[in-house]
């Protein structure tokens, strides 16, 4: 399937998705619909990370600024996070935030 088929598929979707709920009576927001169907597409998700993997085995981890630019999305954290790109990959983030609390021993 081409891209353009399916971005097709996914808008019949979209649109029988929100006809069938405003048939129950609800009134599907646009949160709603952008959680249900993800923008980004399966086809998008694994050509994210075969790019990771590449540039990951040349020595640079991406960030998502990077990932944003190589594939015109502009908030990827708004789709997925960066951490599970990297989980999916099956590496640790390169840069994994530690708690900023320490543990109190006694002294």
């Amino acid at each position: 399937m081409t891209i353009r088929k399916d971005r097709e598929n996914k808008l019949r979707e979209i649109i029988f998705y929100v006809k069938s709920e405003i048939d129950r009576g609800n009134y599907p927001s646009y949160k709603d619909i952008k959680q249900k169907f993800s923008t980004v597409g399966y086809y998008k998700i694994n050509l994210i990370l075969d790019y990771m993997k590449e540039e990951i085995a040349n020595g640079h981890y991406p960030r998502s600024s990077d990932v944003g630019k190589k594939f015109g999305i502009k908030h990827i954290w708004d789709f997925v996070t960066m951490k599970e790109l990297y989980k999916r990959i099956g590496l640790n983030p390169y840069k994994s935030k530690n708690h900023r609390f320490r543990e109190i021993t006694k002294s």
